[in-house]
């Protein structure tokens, strides 16, 4: 059984970047972890998503209404992969923008991504985010370790920490 996440959003955003330090937080609990990138046409702006598969999986795709959780870094991304969301599935979001609509079908987290008083850049709010995540009780992977391979991939600043925690 895996825990399946979906991270979308454009490019330039730091997708692969989130998607990366979940797998290494994963992978420092001792939990098996799979990666898969999609990269679009490698460009600026264009479309990317990141699967990462947490625990025994036979596949680095995750399969259509499988998955449990998306982070959805660009709103305009979520009915791309929208498909691959079971019925009962987390999806982070930052704002109204398709709350309404998505709510007709499915359970959605909105997440504020409030960073008044900090440097208010996407680096922050992908870090938040992934902070809201690791706070999810079915989330498998610790805040610790999601602390940890944080501060070994973008660096321990206090700014990032706080973006984190969601503290100002």
């Amino acid at each position: 059984m895996s825990y399946d996440i979906v991270i979308c959003g454009i490019g330039g955003q730091g997708v692969i970047t989130l998607g990366k330090i979940i797998a290494n937080a994963a992978l420092k609990e001792g939990l098996e972890v799979t990666l898969m990138e999609n990269r679009g046409h490698a460009k600026r702006y264009d479309s990317v998503s990141c699967h990462v598969r947490i625990g025994k999986t036979y596949s680095t795709v995750i399969p259509k209404e499988t998955a449990d959780l998306m982070i959805a870094l660009n709103t305009e991304e979520i009915m791309r992969h929208e498909e691959t969301m079971k019925e009962n599935f987390t999806m982070l979001i930052d704002g109204q923008t398709m709350k309404q609509e998505l709510s007709k079908k499915h359970s959605v987290q909105e997440v504020n991504a409030d960073l008044t008083g900090m440097h208010n850049s996407g680096k922050q709010r992908n870090i938040f985010f992934l902070g809201t995540a690791g706070r999810l009780e079915e989330f498998p992977v610790s805040q610790k370790n999601l602390h940890e391979a944080l501060a070994e991939l973008l660096g321990g600043t206090e700014t990032n920490l706080r973006a984190f925690y969601g503290s100002k």
